[in-house]
C-alpha cells in the first residue's frame, strides 16, 4: 500500500491555526490520550476518539464510540467509517467547540 505523504490535517482557526499533521501511516489513531497518534487534548474529546485510515479507495475517518461524537462538516458520523475529501472539515466531540482540521489531499 502506498501512504502519500501529501495527505494532511491542518487546523483552522484558534491559537494553533495552520498547523498539520501529515498523514504517513495506513491508520492515524485520534484522541485524548497521548498514545493516539494525533493527541488533541480538549475536554470534549475521548481518549481513543476516532481514526483516520487509508485504502485503495482514500482516506476515511472512523469513530468507533467516542462519548460526544465526531463530525464532518457540522454533520455528526456514526461508527460506519466515512470517506474523506479534500477540504472536508472534521471535529472532535463538538462540531462547536472542537478542534476545527480541514483535511488535504
Amino acid at each position: 500500500m502506498n501512504i502519500s505523504t501529501k495527505s494532511k490535517l491542518r487546523v483552522r482557526e484558534g491559537p494553533f491555526d495552520g498547523c498539520g499533521v501529515s498523514l504517513t501511516a495506513a491508520i492515524a489513531a485520534m484522541g485524548r490520550d497521548s498514545t493516539n497518534d494525533i493527541v488533541e487534548e480538549h475536554p470534549v474529546v475521548s481518549r481513543k476518539h476516532a481514526r483516520i485510515f487509508q485504502n485503495a479507495q482514500g482516506y476515511w475517518l472512523q469513530d468507533p464510540g467516542s462519548a460526544d461524537g465526531t463530525f464532518v462538516d457540522g454533520e455528526t458520523i456514526g461508527q460506519d467509517p466515512l470517506a474523506l475529501n479534500h477540504g472536508d472539515r472534521t471535529q472532535l466531540g463538538s462540531a462547536a467547540s472542537g478542534t476545527d482540521w480541514e483535511f488535504f489531499v
